[in-house]
C-alpha cells in the first residue's frame, strides 16, 4: 500500500506532470490574453459608437428645435429670408462685406518689411516678377 502512495506522489512530482502542468498553464494565459484583447478591441468599438451616438442625439434635437420653429409663421419667415435672402414689400437688405484678403494682404506686407534688412529689401525689389 505505501509503494502505491509513494509512486502516486512520486507521479505528481516528475518532470512530465509539470512539464504538462506549464503547457496547461502557457495555453490559459494565452487565451486570457486573447479573451483580453477582444475585449479591448470590443470597449474601443463601443466608446466609438457612444460618442457617435451622442451626436446623432444632438443632431436630433437641433432637428426638433427647426422643426418647432418651422411650424410656426415666424420661424418660417425668418428661414425664408435666411436662406433665400428676400425682404417683404417695402424693407431694405443691407449687406456688410468684410474683404479678409486685403488684410491678410497688408499684414503679410507688412511682416515681409519688418523682419528684413535693407539688403534684403532691395534684393527683393529686383527679384518680383511683374
Amino acid at each position: 500500500m505505501q509503494d502505491i502512495r509513494k509512486h502516486k506522489e512520486s507521479f505528481i512530482y516528475s518532470r512530465f506532470f509539470i512539464g504538462f502542468l506549464v503547457i496547461i498553464f502557457s495555453l490559459f494565459f494565452y487565451s486570457i490574453i486573447k479573451v483580453h484583447k477582444k475585449y479591448m478591441h470590443a470597449k474601443t468599438i463601443r466608446d466609438d459608437f457612444q460618442s457617435e451616438l451622442v451626436q446623432i442625439e444632438q443632431q436630433h434635437e437641433k432637428l426638433q428645435k427647426n422643426i418647432g420653429n418651422l411650424s410656426t409663421e415666424r420661424g418660417l419667415e425668418a428661414e425664408i429670408r435666411d436662406r433665400y435672402r428676400v425682404v417683404k414689400e417695402g424693407e431694405q437688405m443691407i449687406l456688410i462685406v468684410d474683404n479678409l484678403e486685403e488684410k491678410e494682404l497688408g499684414k503679410n506686407l507688412q511682416q515681409d518689411f519688418t523682419n528684413t534688412t535693407f539688403q534684403e529689401k532691395v534684393k527683393g525689389f529686383f527679384r518680383k516678377e511683374i
